[in-house]
């Protein structure tokens, strides 16, 4: 236990005032009176009326009958209000979306018609080809580019009719060609 000035020590304490005074004293006497005394009888009575509380609640608890918590017919409201609200928006939305025609169109490039002396054949380049290395694999096989590359990096050609088998032996040794096809 540290040692407190006595009162007529306090008197002595250079710069001491009422407040610091009066703070000293204050603090010296609630270190004196201590912790107050553990009532054990009190805290034993006030556990136990918390227990007999707590069992007072979980026997009204269950005293209650259970109560259905989604009867049938609040599914059966809810999955026809699903169906009606369903056929509501396919009635007055569908007619108004516009109707796309049967021919899908690749993501790279649109669908260009190729002329009837031309066949179209499907060119995979690696990454790292450069256009000019690209061109002259083309100038090679007569081939002309007619779309891509698309999103998988294929290339649309069109080859002459006459000389198909020969420009996909042409493109496929060539070693920036990954793929050929039709």
């Amino acid at each position: 236990m540290s040692q407190t000035p006595s009162d007529h020590d306090q008197d002595a304490l250079p710069g001491s005032d009422a407040a610091e005074r009066r703070w000293l004293e204050h603090t010296r006497s609630q270190i004196e009176a201590g912790t107050p005394p553990f009532d054990l009888a009190r805290n034993w009575q006030r556990l136990a009326a918390r227990v007999e509380a707590e069992g007072d609640w979980q026997r009204t608890a269950q005293a209650r009958p259970p109560r259905p918590r989604f009867p049938w017919w609040q599914a059966l409201v809810a999955y026809g209000l699903g169906a009606a609200t369903a056929a509501i928006v396919a009635v007055s939305v569908w007619p108004l979306m516009p109707q796309l025609g049967g021919e899908v169109e690749p993501l790279g490039a649109p669908a260009t018609p190729v002329a009837a002396d031309r066949v179209m054949l499907q060119v995979v380049f690696r990454a790292d080809a450069t256009v000019a290395q690209i061109r002259a694999a083309l100038d090679q096989a007569d081939a002309e580019v007619v779309g891509g590359p698309g999103r998988l990096g294929v290339w649309r050609v069109a080859v002459p009719a006459s000389r198909v088998a020969a420009a996909r032996r042409s493109l496929a040794t060539q070693a920036i060609v990954e793929s050929v096809g039709e």
